[in-house]
């Protein structure tokens, strides 16, 4: 993270699969800085595809698809992003963390 508000991501070449002979990493495309906006608040609904549900309460909005510039990939790249942020409970820190038991 160069700056606020800034990822800066770095490819690795592909070395198999559909990737590996289709694209070249170049000292062009490996690295690529986007800007980003990480928000709470409730994203929900069902998916189009299979009608699951589904319940978020982060958004990651990036300026510009998280691929290398002059990946041709066969859908549309996504820019927004959802996580779930899972409440922690007293069993999962740390045991000289955790509350004394009565």
């Amino acid at each position: 993270m160069p700056a606020v508000g800034r990822l800066r991501l770095t490819y690795a070449a592909p070395t198999r699969g559909r990737l590996a002979t289709g694209f070249a990493l170049t000292d062009e495309n490996r690295v690529k800085e986007l800007g980003y906006t990480l928000a709470e608040g409730r994203v929900a609904g069902v998916e189009d595809v299979v009608p699951n549900p589904y319940e978020f309460n982060r958004t990651l909005d990036l300026s510009a698809p998280p691929w290398p510039d002059g990946l041709d990939l066969p859908y549309e790249v996504p820019r927004v992003f959802y996580g779930r942020v899972r409440e922690v409970t007293a069993g999962d820190a740390e045991p000289s963390a955790a509350p004394d038991a009565v």
